[in-house]
């Protein structure tokens, strides 16, 4: 989508309105790099394996990685190879791979929801609108944009 689409038509369309219509780059520039939008991400190997040690997650990881009988053994062997740095990835939220991977363990009955939940709120960042559609739109920009798209 072209700059001048997201700011017509995007999620923030109805808001940007009149500072589009009026051509204000100012004030749409700074809605659109306004850090509002609550997204996941990754998180890193200290916080995860403070909640680990907290929720007891860290034991249950060791006890499934050694089970070979265990559907969970590969999810705890890659979580171990992450947290002694084998790995070189991070456990990322945003992707939906590791968050079915942290659902596997709350299906197993191995990890509460509250305690999941904690996880994600350990990764929670905002982000802008800019940022999320990866606009790295200076007010010049906006402002060349506003000025053709009429």
């Amino acid at each position: 989508m072209a700059l001048f689409e997201e700011l017509t038509t995007g999620p923030l369309a109805n808001e940007l309105a009149p500072f589009v219509a009026t051509r204000n780059d100012a004030a749409t520039y700074a809605i659109m790099h306004r850090k509002d939008i609550l997204v996941y991400g990754p998180v890193d190997v200290g916080q995860f394996v403070s909640w680990a040690a907290e929720t007891g997650m860290r034991a249950k990881i060791k006890i499934h990685s050694e089970n070979n009988a265990s559907p969970l053994q590969s999810i705890a062997l890659a979580l171990l190879d992450w947290i002694n740095g084998n790995a070189g990835l991070q456990f990322d939220l945003s992707k939906q791979a590791h968050q079915l991977m942290l659902q596997s363990w709350v299906d197993a009955n191995e990890l509460t929801v509250p305690n999941r939940d904690a996880l994600y709120t350990i990764a929670e960042k905002l982000v802008s609108r800019a940022d999320q559609v990866d606009f790295p739109t200076t007010e010049n920009d906006i402002s060349n944009v506003l000025n053709q798209g009429y």
